[in-house]
């Protein structure tokens, strides 16, 4: 996954288990080590050719009863505070989310990925939301339940 020493680039928030979105909001105009350079900003980071893509993985074990889960959706903004819309991938209406989760899959180590890339039209600021059916609960004692970071679609060793 991309990110620099503090996480920056990393979605993690406690707030999915309400369905509240996420306060994690990355910047694609900002610099960082990801990009290489403090100046280069993250959005120079992918293109038709290279996409990035959204992938998690589960820190804590998710429990449920029948029928809890969770879908998760990219959301983006021009100004980074309002305006939150769902992002459809290149060329077509398909939201960038995952299909439902159920709360049995949802167990420590579990890594999944968005099916869709981004693509460059995304909005300067991107956040995720949480669709939540049901009420979980969580064992383990990891404060970050749930890690979403952005990955060359062309890295080879990710999901």
């Amino acid at each position: 996954m991309l990110h620099d020493a503090g996480l920056d680039f990393l979605f993690k928030s406690a707030a999915f288990l309400t369905g509240t979105p996420s306060s994690d909001i990355i910047d694609l105009n900002a610099g960082g080590v990801p990009a290489g350079s403090p100046t280069l900003p993250l959005r120079k980071l992918f293109s038709g050719s290279n996409p990035l893509v959204l992938e998690a993985i589960v820190n804590a074990t998710f429990a449920g009863a029948g029928g809890t889960s969770m879908k998760l959706t990219l959301q983006d903004s021009a100004d980074g505070s309002t305006g939150w819309a769902a992002v459809a991938a290149d060329g077509t209406t398909q939201l960038i989310e995952t299909a439902v989760i159920p709360a049995a899959q949802l167990v420590a180590g579990y890594q999944f990925a968005f099916p869709s890339h981004m693509n460059v039209d995304v909005k300067r600021y991107v956040k995720i939301l949480g669709t939540i059916v049901g009420t979980f609960t969580v064992s383990g004692n990891d404060p970050c339940l749930l890690t979403i970071g952005l990955v060359h679609k062309s890295q080879t060793n990710h999901i």
